[in-house]
This record gives structure tokens, sequence and C-alpha cells, in this order.
């Protein structure tokens, strides 16, 4: 939990420089979907993930590794990797409070689409890791 509450800081700080809020994306455009249900609410021990984010542009990628406690809320979590996409100019919004749908990443004013997600974590079981869903490939 340090470990992403260190790196949200420093990605604050760094995101707070690139400039305020852009427009939403257009409705109906393409999104990553992570539901965060699966992620185990009453564990032990610690636990290690990494959420990635593919877009359009290969070089526009978004990955983040977290560590913790192996006792999630799956919508405190939601709220988190939102807020953590938003500050590094990812269009990212919440949705029904366990879900997070990333659109794309802003660069030069133009929004880069999202073409697909992972999830990946050496402590969780594969029906504990969020479930993914890409857009369909054009």
């Amino acid at each position: 939990m340090m470990k992403l509450l260190g790196t949200l800081l420093s990605v604050l700080f760094a995101g707070a420089a690139a400039g305020g809020d852009d427009p939403a994306p257009r409705p109906g455009a393409p999104y990553v979907e992570f539901d965060f249900t699966p992620l185990p609410r009453d564990g032990e021990g610690k636990c290690r993930y990494t959420l990635t984010v593919f877009s359009a542009d290969k070089d526009l990628t978004y990955s983040v590794e977290s560590e913790g406690p192996k006792q999630f809320i799956p919508d405190n979590v939601c709220g988190t990797w939102a807020n953590s996409l938003r500050i590094n100019r990812w269009k990212a919004e919440v949705v029904d409070k366990t879900k997070l749908r990333v659109y794309g990443r802003m660069f030069n004013d133009k929004l880069i689409p999202a073409t697909g997600g992972k999830v990946t974590s050496p402590d969780l079981k594969k029906e504990e890791l969020p479930k993914v869903k890409n857009p369909p490939k054009a």
C-alpha cells in the first residue's frame, strides 16, 4: 500500500504540471474495462499486482505495480486507479463502483485510444484477478 501511495504521490505532482482537465471522450468511444469485483476482500499476507493499459501508440503505455495487504475493497481500488490514470492524462471513469473504463491517453491535445489491458500478479489466483474486457479489434 505504501508503494502505491508513494507512486501516486509522485505521479500527482508530475501530473499536476501537465495541465488541467481534458474534455470527456466522445460517446461510443472504445475502451478497456477492468472489473475489480474478483479481488479478495479478506485474504492473508501481502499481494502484488500490476495493471497495464496499452494504447494505439506503443510508446504510450501505462503500467504500475501495486503492493499491499491481500484485503481489497474493490470500490476503493477502482477509484485509486482511476485517479492515478487521470493524473497521467489518461481518460478513465469509474462505472458501477467496481469497474474502471479507460478510453485512452491525451497526447498533444488528441486522444490516443486504449487498445488493451491486462492485470498480472504472482500472488493472486487466476479467479481473483480483475477481469479485463478489451475493445474489439478494428
